[in-house]
């Protein structure tokens, strides 16, 4: 499951805290801003380069993933395994609990950039 073997999927708005986990042991806060069956884009300044390999803690769930894109503030990631529809949908609606029932509102981060 690889960038350019599917063609890209929807995406949906959501404010998620979560942490990203680095070789090597290195954590950072991050904010995921959308997400979609196969990968996300996180607030994040000074990613690693494409192809850099990350786990993404969200709700206590590993998702690992690697960096497909970057520039100053954020990072598209594209996960090794795609999230099953049901995991989509949960955390999509964690999304919508945290910010009030209004997709793609921060749940409370100072991660993003303002």
């Amino acid at each position: 499951f690889r960038r350019r073997q599917l063609p890209r999927l929807p995406r949906t708005p959501v404010r998620l805290d979560a942490m990203a986990l680095f070789p090597g042991g290195s954590r950072q806060p991050v904010q995921v801003l959308d997400l979609s069956l196969g990968g996300m884009k996180i607030a994040l300044a000074g990613a690693p380069p494409p192809g850099a390999a990350l786990e993404i803690m969200v709700d206590d769930h590993a998702l690992a993933a690697s960096i497909a894109w970057r520039n100053e503030f954020y990072a598209g990631l594209l996960f090794d395994i795609p999230l099953p529809p049901a995991e989509l949908e949960r955390l999509i609606a964690l999304s919508a609990a945290r910010s009030g029932g209004k997709p793609g509102q921060a749940s409370r981060s100072a991660a993003a950039p303002r």
